[in-house]
């Protein structure tokens, strides 16, 4: 944060560009010229925890439609391997997208430009965070549009559900563009690892301080999902 506050240092070239891992890099420097770095820093700390349990409890919010104490869960999970390792930007982006989505249904009842309108800054302000979480986000939406698209199907609805995939799918043209653009550019193959370890690193969310609350608390989810 520091070299990029400064524009850059004797080893190192600020070089910008339309990369999809930006959330801290754009925040922190910006807030770098009214506070003090370290301070801004931590207030992007402060922001990503924010996100992340207040879009929790948002979600669950738009969902329900009333306030319940089971996304409070997520205070659980906001110290995890992840945010050890220092994946800033993900969890920023991930923040982002539990809001984007509570959005998103919050506004099912609004005018659809409206709705595309604000759906699309969410979308590319999670783009930018992180191109895992917009990920995320996309299979947010995708699960979310899932059953009422089916029905809509089934009831040979064609006008309806070919409104529905407008509305849903306007906002990810601009995003899936620059994802292109930057992905033709990039230098180097993408190399995946093993399929295993998809398990290990879901116990990652859970994992932190203490081995055993950390493991009693995955399988629990694990029983949950079963």
């Amino acid at each position: 944060m520091h070299v990029l506050f400064s524009g850059g240092a004797r080893f190192y070239a600020v070089a910008w560009a339309p990369l999809p891992n930006l959330a801290e890099d754009l925040v922190v420097p910006a807030l770098g010229h009214l506070i003090p770095l370290a301070l801004a820093a931590k207030l992007f700390l402060v922001a990503t925890f924010a996100l992340l349990a207040g879009g929790a409890l948002l979600l669950g919010r738009a969902q329900s439609g009333e306030w319940r104490f089971w996304p409070l869960l997520a205070f659980l999970l906001l110290y995890s391997r992840i945010f050890l390792w220092g994946f800033l930007n993900y969890l920023f982006g991930l923040g982002l997208a539990l809001c984007a989505a509570a959005f998103w249904l919050l506004f099912e009842k609004r005018r659809p430009s409206e709705r595309i309108a604000l759906s699309l800054l969410f979308a590319l302000a999670i783009y930018f965070s992180h191109i895992a979480a917009f990920g995320v986000y996309a299979l947010l939406i995708f699960g979310i549009e899932l059953a009422p698209a089916w029905r809509e199907l089934m009831a040979r609805e064609a006008s309806l559900l070919a409104r529905r995939l407008l509305v849903a799918g306007a906002q990810f043209i601009a995003p899936i563009a620059l994802f292109l653009y930057w992905f033709h550019g990039a230098a180097g193959a993408v190399r995946y690892t093993p399929f295993w370890r998809k398990a290990d690193l879901l116990f990652t969310v859970f994992d932190n301080y203490n081995r055993p609350v950390d493991i009693a608390c995955f399988v629990f989810f694990i029983g949950i999902l079963l």
